[in-house]
């Protein structure tokens, strides 16, 4: 296996930070899903991304570790949390803290994840967890899962079971 023998760990201090985060002061992250109605799109998305240690990470590391990060991070963005290109890239440009962020560069990744046939459609669906492990970015120490929730249609507004 190609990762064997390298030295990736994860960011400790973030790590502990973000799993100290709780929304709205609520300790059970499913009652945690409604949000204020004056909150736009991307202010809930970012909130209940905040959940997964795994992804914030990913959204608040200045450099990522290995190309395939932030692909994954767009990917759960797009196929677990249904949001469309426009609102995916604008979460980004609000949220992240890359050290190298081309908002350029990161549209047109962005882009070839709606565009059939390209490398990014291959799989269309979202990373798996044991895959976030093995790439050394989940902890996998979370109280409950951000999997194990429901997946939330955010242009429909309307709940849809995982899948």
């Amino acid at each position: 296996m190609w990762l064997e023998g390298t030295d990736k760990v994860l960011n400790m201090p973030l790590t502990k930070k973000i799993l100290s985060i709780k929304i709205d002061g609520k300790d059970d992250p499913k009652t945690a899903e409604t949000v204020s109605i004056t909150t736009d799109n991307i202010e809930k998305a970012y909130a209940f991304l905040k959940r997964c240690p795994a992804y914030y990470q990913v959204l608040k590391e200045a450099t990522s570790k290995q190309w395939q990060d932030r692909e994954f991070l767009v990917k759960f963005l797009k196929y677990f949390m249904r949001l469309g290109k426009a609102d995916i890239k604008q979460l980004i440009a609000r949220h992240n803290a890359w050290g190298n962020y081309d908002p350029k560069i990161t549209g047109q990744k962005i882009d070839a994840h709606f565009t059939e046939g390209t490398y990014a459609t291959r799989v269309k669906k979202y990373v798996l967890k044991a895959t976030l492990i093995k790439f050394g970015l989940c902890p996998d120490n979370c109280k409950k899962c951000i999997y194990e929730l429901e997946r939330y249609n955010w242009n429909n507004k309307a709940n849809i079971a995982h899948a």
